[in-house]
């Protein structure tokens, strides 16, 4: 059995997302992100992650576009009851190494919105059109992102990203 979290479309991996004051480094604590693309690099498995807070404030808000999950919309590993929501902001991303010092491996949830059946709950259906919506700014993002680490070759966040 393999602890690997399933890497499919709306997967929320727990992950060490770097913060400004070291881009390169895993950070201090632990954030739920979304998943936006997983890729091999000279034989290295690695992510491209959205990064989600529970706390949301206005300079967040009008620094980045945001995707508000509800934590009961999602599948897999639990997650704190009191969370609520995840706010990801769809253009703060990292590239980061797909291994145990940045992801947490045995943690594994996914966006509960794809299934035929969940298109019934307004809730799911909702928060699926908002994914889509989101999907533009998010790989818009990640094309950026990608493009500069092939070219330098460096996992974290840009250098010169603010987060508010």
């Amino acid at each position: 059995m393999t602890t690997q979290p399933q890497l499919l479309r709306g997967a929320i991996l727990k992950c060490l997302f770097p913060f400004e004051d070291k881009p390169d480094l895993p950070g201090t604590s632990p954030h739920y992100c979304l998943l936006v693309e997983s890729f091999e690099h000279e034989g290295k498995a690695f992510v491209i992650v959205a990064y989600g807070t529970s706390k949301l404030d206005a300079a967040l808000q009008s620094a980045h576009p945001v995707l508000d999950i509800p934590t009961n919309l999602l599948s897999g590993s639990a997650i704190n009851a009191n969370q609520g929501v995840i706010h990801i902001l769809c253009d703060h991303l990292a590239v980061i190494p797909f291994d145990s010092k940045w992801v947490y491996m045995t943690f594994s949830a996914r966006l509960g919105i794809f299934k035929p059946e969940h298109t019934q709950q307004p809730a799911r259906r909702n928060l699926l059109a908002n994914f889509q919506k989101a999907e533009a700014d998010i790989n818009a993002a990640a094309i950026r992102l990608l493009n500069e680490f092939v070219i330098h070759r460096k996992v974290g966040i840009r250098p010169d990203t603010k987060l508010r």
